[in-house]
This record gives structure tokens, C-alpha cells and sequence, in this order.
């Protein structure tokens, strides 16, 4: 009777390893918005743990504001309510009626020149798309930004859905209106003061820099197609980011050593994304610019985002992927009971991968949207919240993802 081949040797998945890399992505660095100082800490610490496994760096820097917020107040009848200035905001110092609208029929009909534009109700139980976004076009969402302008509002207030934190509404460096979200109760509480004057005051600036993805390559095997595995390291402003994505970026950086001597016969690129948080998303834009999306190179992409949330599985995605790999990835997934498989989700650096035609993969976390929801993009994302154990089964499941799809699909679709 034939013996079973045994299993390849390789190296297992240091907890030790991610849980440095989560303590200074999330903790040490902690808030990282594309542009900012924090975002560059990122940046060297990513490039530098890239150089020292032996990966040739490309730092792929591009333009973008870099948005400092030194405060807000807002104010009226003769009380203060907490507010977030939403991230681009320019400054202001504005004195008017308020003005309140919660529905696309109310906004239409408002007349809220020179005055302070309270958005609530189904205006703002989502978060409002950037007008210029390049990969997708929200017809409401623009038509609400365009209204907001075209009407002459001073200022906007945006409710928050949530009770806990004001998380901001809008974030679009290309809206020119200055503005703020409030929490749901202190939504309803202006409410109540329609028509009064209400104060508003922010204080920020932007001024032009830089940011930059940080790709690491390994091109042992020249001729043959690239496998790339993506993950973006930057966050929203009010947040640390350790689900998202700090728990992505740790998990590459421990493929990256695993997969440091190149055993597999493919060339392997680790694309650590910049600005998938950010509004104009411009670090897809730097990747797709230099031509690097090219479905003729690129074999299979990986993205890593949002994976390992305490108390939930881990879930995976397939884009285009060839049946065959589909069987083999699932086979595999067997060993791994926290990573489940889930219905593909139209957001995050997988799709460029998926609009260009290139097979792809996603990582990130099954839970009710609530759950998630009551997390990301906000102070709640913290080390706390997270699962070392399932990070490190999905980091070992995508090492058999690599290795099975350059061993067996090299050159096929």
C-alpha cells in the first residue's frame, strides 16, 4: 500500500510575532490616517520588517492632505453638546439658525442658506459616500452633498446612528462645507432647538504631504506569475484600528517571514495598501496607476481585513477563482473550524484585484453587521478585541493557499 506523501515542512506561525506587530501597530502607533505622521510610523515599521526578512522594498509614495484637528465646539440655547469634527473638515467659527432635514424629501425642499444643516434620519444612517470617489458612485449620496452646497449651508451637523461615539458621517476632502457629527441623543436633542441659533466652531488645518503603499517583493523565480497577498495599514481618524487593520497587517508581515526563502515556485509580492480608509482611496489609485494590476503577472491576490474579531470566526471569500482552487482551498479550510466561508463582499482592496480580472481571496470576520459594526472605525477597536489564535489559523491557512496555487495552477485560470 502506498505511503501518503507527508506534508511539506514550513514555519509555523509565531503568536509571539503577531502579537508584537498588533501591539505597535494598534497600541504604539495607534490612530493612523493616510497622511499623517502616525501613518509614516506605519509605513517605516512595515518597510523595515520587510527589509530585515530579505524582501526588496518599493516605497510607492503619492500626494494627499494631511488633516490635523485641534478641536470643535457646538453650541446653543445656552448648552454644549459633544461633537467629532468629520475628518477634511475645513475651520470655522459660525453663528446661525439651525436647520433640520432627515429624509431626501426634506432636504430638497429646506432653505438653509447662511444657516447650520442638521442631517439625521435616513440621511445619515449610513455613511455618506465621497462624491469623487473613483471605484463606485452613490447617486443619493452625491445628490444630498450636492444639495448641502448648492443651498449655501455654513455649516452641517451629521447624526451619528450610534449612541456611544459620534462617528463621523462624512469624509470627503473634496466637500467644502465645514462640519461635525454628534451622537443620536444629542442628534435628538438639537432637534428640539430647530430654528434657534446654534454656535459652531472647529478648529483644523490641512496641509499638503505625502503617504506611501509599501510593496515587498521576493522574485526568485523570474518568468513565472506573482501570487500577491494585500492588507491596508491605515485607519479612519478616532481610531486605533487593531481589527481594522492592524489584525490584517500583522498577519501579512508573518506570511511575509514565513514565506521569506521563496520555497514556492512563484513570485510573491506583499502589498501593504494605504488609504482604503481614506476618501479618495489613493492608494489603489498609486497601485492601478503604475500598471502593477496586470492580469497576465498576477496569479491570485489575497487580501487579509478585518480578520480575527474575539468570539467570531474568521471568513473567507472567493472572486473569480477557479473551481479547482475553490475545492482545494475548502479541503484545506476542513483543519481550520474558526475560518468559515461566506458570500463575497463588494468592499476593500480585494476588488480592484476582482474589477481587473485577477482571481482573488478575502479574509476577514463573520458576525452579525451590528457586531462589527459596533467596533470598526471607532475607540472601540482596540487589542482588546481580538483573537491571536484565530489570526494565527488564518495565517497558516493562507500559507496552503499559496503553496497549493503556485504548486498546481500556474499559468491557468
Amino acid at each position: 500500500m502506498a505511503k501518503d506523501n507527508p506534508a511539506p515542512k514550513t514555519k509555523s506561525p509565531g503568536k509571539s510575532r503577531l502579537h508584537e506587530h498588533l501591539v505597535t501597530l494598534a497600541s504604539s502607533i495607534g490612530e493612523r490616517p493616510t497622511g499623517t505622521a502616525m501613518n509614516r510610523e506605519a509605513a517605516r515599521y512595515i518597510s523595515t520588517t520587510l527589509a530585515g526578512l530579505g524582501y526588496a522594498v518599493e516605497l510607492q509614495e503619492f500626494p494627499i492632505g494631511e488633516w490635523t484637528p485641534a478641536g470643535v465646539r457646538l453650541s446653543g440655547s445656552g448648552r454644549d453638546y459633544s461633537a467629532a469634527a468629520n475628518p477634511y473638515s475645513p475651520a470655522c467659527a459660525v453663528t446661525a439658525p439651525l436647520v433640520t432635514a432627515g429624509s431626501m424629501a426634506e432636504l430638497e425642499q429646506a432653505d438653509f442658506c447662511g444657516c447650520i444643516l442638521l442631517l439625521h434620519g435616513d440621511l445619515t444612517k449610513d455613511w455618506i459616500m465621497p462624491r469623487n470617489f473613483r471605484f463606485y458612485r452613490h447617486e443619493q449620496h452625491c445628490r444630498i452633498v450636492q444639495l448641502i452646497e448648492e443651498k449655501g449651508a455654513a455649516g452641517l451637523i451629521t447624526v451619528s446612528p450610534r449612541a456611544d461615539q459620534p462617528v463621523p458621517v462624512i469624509i470627503d476632502g473634496d466637500f467644502p462645507v465645514p462640519s461635525c457629527t454628534v451622537t443620536a441623543p444629542a442628534g435628538l436633542a438639537l432637534r428640539e432647538i430647530a430654528g434657534s441659533p446654534v454656535t459652531l466652531e472647529i478648529d483644523a488645518k490641512t496641509r499638503p504631504a505625502h503617504a506611501a503603499n509599501v510593496i515587498g517583493r521576493n522574485w526568485n523565480h523570474t518568468g513565472k506569475q506573482a501570487i500577491v497577498l494585500c492588507a491596508h495599514f491605515d485607519t479612519k481618524y478616532y481610531t486605533k484600528g487593531a481589527l481594522d487593520n492592524a489584525a490584517g497587517v500583522a498577519a501579512l508581515l508573518e506570511l511575509a517571514r514565513i514565506l521569506s526563502e521563496n520555497t514556492v515556485p512563484a513570485d510573491l509580492e506583499f502589498v501593504f495598501f494605504n488609504g482604503e480608509e481614506c476618501y479618495s482611496a489613493p492608494g489603489e489609485c498609486a497601485y492601478l496607476d503604475a500598471g502593477y494590476l496586470d492580469p497576465a503577472r498576477i496569479l491570485l491576490g489575497i487580501n487579509i481585513d478585518g480578520a480575527g474579531l474575539w468570539g467570531s470566526p474568521a471568513s473567507i471569500s472567493y472572486y473569480g477563482c477557479p473551481d479547482a482552487l475553490v475545492a482545494a482551498t475548502e479541503q484545506a479550510r476542513k483543519q481550520f473550524p474558526a475560518i468559515v466561508p461566506v458570500d463575497p463582499w463588494p468592499a476593500g482592496d480585494h476588488m480592484i484585484f476582482f474589477m481587473h480580472q485577477v482571481p482573488c481571496m478575502a479574509f476577514s470576520t463573520k458576525a452579525d453587521p451590528a457586531v462589527i459594526d459596533a467596533v470598526i472605525h471607532s475607540w472601540n477597536d482596540t487589542l482588546a478585541g481580538l483573537d491571536e489564535t484565530v489570526l494565527a489559523d488564518t495565517v497558516r491557512l493562507v500559507e496552503n493557499i499559496v503553496r497549493n496555487r503556485a504548486d498546481t495552477g500556474m499559468n491557468t485560470r
